[in-house]
């Protein structure tokens, strides 16, 4: 998986949703599946979505809200254990009982 714009250093994550890509039914179900394993990726912190509009009518607003993300103060860092791994066909989440 590879997100729009990725900081590694900050675990920062850009997103662009455009409607000309993202306006059908499938396409949210999509985005929808793509947030949930960024926000599983150790690697990763924040993730900042954006729309078309944004990108280009407001794009000073939208440089301003990363700037100010990439200057956050790092989170306390989760254990390594503690975030599950991306799924994949070969590695589909484990069922569970446990749904709270």
């Amino acid at each position: 998986m590879r997100p729009d714009f990725f900081f590694v250093r900050d675990g920062v994550v850009v997103e662009i949703e455009g409607y000309a890509f993202h306006g059908t039914r499938e396409a949210h179900r999509r985005d929808v599946e793509r947030f949930n394993d960024l926000q599983m990726c150790p690697e990763v912190r924040l993730i900042l979505r954006f729309t078309a509009h944004e990108v280009f009518d407001d794009s000073a607003r939208m440089v301003a809200r990363i700037r100010h993300a990439l200057s956050l103060p790092p989170q306390r860092p989760q254990l390594a254990h503690q975030k599950t791994p991306l799924p994949s066909k070969s590695r589909p989440l484990p069922p569970t009982n446990d749904l709270r």
